[in-house]
């Protein structure tokens, strides 16, 4: 359905929801985005296990419709944390931007 490619996106056993908001009916989609980074976004240095896993982001993405119906993408993305910058940042896909 969404002809993504990304390895790092692993869909819900149950992926998909229909429902009705305000009228309108819409397809919601339901992923995970996790994977090791290879560096850190902040300061760029390279993992060597100092980048750890620090709980996730929800992120709600609007597709194109489907069907004529309103799809959307509700992500959970893995965050990180990097112990050499004390800084956090979020897992990324080639699927979107944010």
């Amino acid at each position: 359905m969404l002809g993504s490619t990304d390895e790092n996106i692993f869909f819900e056993e149950e992926w998909l929801d229909t429902l009705e908001e305000q009228g309108i009916r819409a397809n919601l989609i339901h992923a995970k985005l996790s994977y090791i980074p290879s560096h850190c976004r902040k300061c760029g240095i390279k993992n060597e296990g100092q980048i750890i896993k620090n709980g996730s982001h929800k992120t709600k993405v609007q597709l194109l419709p489907f069907r004529a119906t309103k799809t959307e993408l509700c992500l959970v993305r893995t965050r990180f944390y990097c112990k050499e910058c004390q800084s956090t940042f979020n897992a990324q896909a080639n699927l979107m931007v944010y």
